[in-house]
């Protein structure tokens, strides 16, 4: 019918037999699908991870086949354990436009390294709205933005200092060393 729109479906079912020692059989319904010809549009994966220093994510939005027109999706963070707005991370709600034969966008998250040790935490961005294309598989995909000092991606080094000549302020395992900058 040249209209977009979700896929369709057609049950037909055997009902009624007629004659002698007719008998209905199992099973006596077909469900006929008719699929919508637009092409889907959602995430490559549900899921990524990142340390804050080491942004931005890209995250990979892809049509399942390139289309003759112009396809448009709307995006935005819609959930998560992280804050928005340059907390720790920057994502405007947006429009991903697909021209005629693309088949591949990326929508960029800028994160924020905040200094903070800090347990991992996670950015929802959700598809929606699409026009000349229907929503695919994967509509949500949960970024995870990871500490790198809590996440062990970094060695935490530790220097004591004390003072040369103050047997106080030394601990008695270390080993005296003396420059001529010190105290």
């Amino acid at each position: 019918d040249g209209l977009d729109e979700e896929d369709e479906t057609i049950i037909v079912q055997l009902l009624n037999p007629a004659g002698p020692n007719v008998v209905l059989a199992e099973p006596n319904q077909h469900t006929y699908t008719i699929r919508d010809p637009r092409p889907a549009v959602g995430f490559d994966t549900d899921s990524s991870s990142k340390t804050e220093d080491n942004g931005p994510v890209e995250i990979t939005v892809s049509l399942s086949e390139a289309s003759a027109e112009v396809v448009t999706l709307d995006y935005a963070a819609t959930g998560g354990t992280a804050t928005g707005g340059g907390v720790d991370y920057t994502l405007d709600a947006g429009t991903l436009t697909f021209e005629p034969g693309d088949t591949s966008k990326t929508i960029s998250v800028e994160l924020v390294d905040d200094g903070v040790v800090e347990d991992p935490e996670t950015i929802v961005i959700t598809l929606s709205n699409p026009d000349n294309a229907k929503l695919g598989a994967i509509t949500e995909h949960t970024v995870e933005i990871r500490d790198p000092w809590a996440s062990g991606v970094y060695e935490v080094f530790k220097v004591d200092l004390a003072c040369p000549g103050d047997a106080a302020t030394a601990k008695k395992s270390w080993v005296a060393f003396e420059g001529s900058a010190w105290c």
